[in-house]
């Protein structure tokens, strides 16, 4: 298909053409093979099948129509669980218990008494005596000095 055909090919067929770029069009067709211009001829035939097509410009719905189809949607909509959030019930119900724990909050604040120090005393903790010193151990002695290291282990106090 030529090049200048295919420029002017969407406007010859919306009819939309001024009559020099129509002429160059037709002389651009005339030139052009038979295969091209039998395309062209059906582009035509379904260009005016789709303008018959159309509906008239005047042609508009029943008033209210549009409210009455938004109505018959809303009815068979089924209900979920976060529409209760939407609702301008659930916003004032949150916003009074809210208040009502912010209430009995300070009211538990101010009501409580202050620590006292009887509460508060931390008992003193006593060390244990201390623990009989180690005895020396002779490095002659073997076996004295396995039953001083079994005694310390057995009386070891924590």
């Amino acid at each position: 298909m030529d090049r200048r055909i295919e420029e002017l090919l969407e406007d010859h067929l919306r009819g939309s053409l001024a009559p020099a770029r129509e002429a160059a069009f037709a002389d651009a067709l005339a030139a052009a093979d038979a295969e091209t211009r039998r395309m062209i001829q059906a582009f035509e035939q379904h260009a005016q099948l789709l303008r018959s097509l159309r509906a008239p410009d005047d042609a508009a719905p029943a008033p209210g129509f549009y409210a009455r189809v938004l109505n018959r949607i809303e009815e068979q909509r089924v209900p979920s669980v976060w529409d209760s959030f939407v609702e301008p019930h659930f916003f004032k119900r949150l916003a009074f218990a809210a208040l009502t724990l912010l209430m009995l909050l300070s009211v538990t604040v101010w009501t409580t008494p202050e620590p006292n120090e009887t509460y508060a005393a931390v008992p003193v903790v006593e060390m244990a005596s201390e623990p009989e010193p180690i005895h020396t151990m002779d490095a002659s002695n073997r076996e004295s000095n396995r039953d001083v290291i079994l005694v310390n282990l057995a009386t070891y106090q924590e």
